[in-house]
């Protein structure tokens, strides 16, 4: 699954990249992004995969954008349990939020700060496998909608004439307990 998604994150920064230096004065400016989430339970870490898709509004004489983002996070984890057990644990997140970015300069290169409303939408998947060939696996499957907060801090960049940044936000709904790290190029 992580694959898949790092792949589709690939190809889409791959498909749009040519486009953003044609459209770099244009106060609408559409993003992609992916990367990981970090893990904060435990000794931490790179867990799972994160894809996201965006509209920025820029005003030309306010150091402040608003951002309108859809999002996908999805992680697996296997560990095996005493007695020969595995336990398989899936989880996604789909989330729409709505952010305020705080500009420190009117350049568009720079370090930047972040937060926002969204709805958070969360799907899990356990399954306990036993080894035992007469056994039947256990499966459970949940999910739940939330409203919550995000906040962040972000650096923004030009390479090779497009426009790109680095951020990472932590949402008090459904990316627990990872916190997404993007990579985002700006159309």
């Amino acid at each position: 699954m992580r694959t898949t998604f790092t792949i589709v994150g690939v190809l889409a920064l791959t498909v749009v990249a040519p486009r953003a230096e044609a459209q770099t004065g244009s106060r609408v400016k559409l993003g992609a992004a992916f990367g990981p989430g970090w893990e904060t339970r435990g000794a931490g870490g790179p867990s799972g995969t994160h894809f996201a898709l965006s509209a920025t509004l820029r005003p030309a004489t306010s150091l402040f954008s608003y951002r309108l983002e859809t999002m996908l996070d999805a992680t697996e984890q296997a560990r095996q349990r005493p007695v020969s057990m595995t336990d398989i644990r899936r989880h996604a997140t789909f989330a729409l939020t709505v952010s305020a970015v705080r500009r420190f300069s009117k350049n568009p290169v720079g370090l930047y700060v972040m937060g926002g409303i969204g709805l958070y939408h969360q799907w899990n998947e356990q399954i306990l496998n036993d080894d035992q060939p007469e056994t039947e696996s256990q499966r459970g499957v949940w999910s739940n909608a939330r409203a919550g907060l995000n906040a962040g801090v972000g650096y923004s960049f030009h390479l090779r004439g497009q426009e790109m940044f680095v951020e990472s936000r932590y949402h008090t709904s459904g990316f627990q307990p990872g916190i997404p790290l993007s990579i985002r190029i700006l159309i």
